[in-house]
């Protein structure tokens, strides 16, 4: 949970949130109002907010270990004709130092109810083949798992880590059985995990179609001295929906869609799609120019 304040729809949020500290336990208790909408004409107030609790405990596993539990109570589309998008997320995330690797493992699932837009299509055919006007069942997941390693006696000491993150997409087994699954990575940072160019930042997935995104990483940092550091990151994206199997065939054959997505027109056109989203490699230098300043300068290439 973030501001996004690198992407070009950069925002930041209005919210409230309690801490409590106690020995190696803390507890979150927010609320973050993300669209506050009461337009004069709306008879209603078209309001989206997050609801967060957070559990934390040090120093297991060598680590810290944090359950989430969010409520996403989303009003904003005056679409909606029936039921409330109202949905929940639920999860744990476990990092720390265990045999002197730095390791990170996290899952999260998501359900609830999440109601469909009366209009005929939506920007990115997320819906296609669902019934319209009426409530769907959420059923999405997020699985992420990262292990490095520090070479201390080394030169540059470098830092080598492996990373795999896996958000779930729609599939015919969702569209068959009027469920959504498409994981919503709720007012994520996403800049910081998918890549600086920022292809996969969207938070409801449209730049996947909402196919859902794999991101196998291969992360370096290297201490040049006292004053620089050296990173190099290369991805392979994929998209977590079989697009060259049997897993889309439906959704792919009826899509709606002619915008939004990376690949809109051919899933419109019900064309052939592989799953193979592209590479990219991102460089970055960072220069302690003194006590209070540093300077980042960097590459990218998709």
């Amino acid at each position: 949970l973030g501001n996004t304040i690198w992407t070009q729809g950069g925002q930041t949020n209005d919210a409230v949130r309690f801490d409590h500290r106690a020995g190696n336990h803390e507890i979150t208790i927010a609320y973050i109002e993300a669209l506050e909408n009461g337009s004069v004409g709306i008879a209603t107030d078209l309001n989206n907010g997050t609801y967060v609790a957070r559990a934390a405990t040090q120093g297991i596993m060598g680590g810290n270990l944090a359950g989430y539990f969010l409520v996403h109570d989303d009003h904003s589309d005056s679409n909606l004709v029936s039921g409330e998008n109202t949905w929940y997320t639920v999860g744990a995330r476990q990092a720390g130092k265990l045999s002197g690797l730095d390791y990170r493992v996290e899952y999260y699932h998501q359900f609830g109810d999440g109601a469909i837009p009366a209009n005929s299509a939506d920007s990115a055919g997320a819906y296609t083949g669902l019934t319209r006007g009426s409530d769907i069942d959420r059923d999405a997941y997020l699985f992420g798992i990262r292990v490095g390693k520090t070479f201390k006696n080394a030169r540059f000491s470098p830092t080598f880590t492996l990373w795999y993150d896996n958000k779930s997409g729609n599939d015919d087994d969702d569209v068959n059985g009027n469920d959504y699954g498409a994981y919503h990575t709720v007012l994520d940072t996403g800049h910081k995990f998918y890549g600086l160019i920022d292809n996969f930042i969207s938070d409801i997935g449209d730049d996947t179609q909402r196919y859902g995104l794999e991101d196998i990483a291969i992360k370096a940092k290297f201490n040049l001295n006292d004053k620089n550091v050296f990173k190099v990151d290369w991805h392979q994206f994929l998209t977590q929906t079989d697009l060259e199997g049997n897993d889309s065939d439906t959704i792919r054959g009826s899509g709606t869609a002619t915008a939004g997505g990376a690949f809109s027109t051919a899933v419109s056109n019900g064309g052939a799609l592989g799953n193979d989203l592209g590479q990219e490699i991102d460089l970055t230098l960072v220069h302690k120019y003194d006590a209070n300043t540093k300077i980042v300068t960097g590459y990218s290439h998709y």
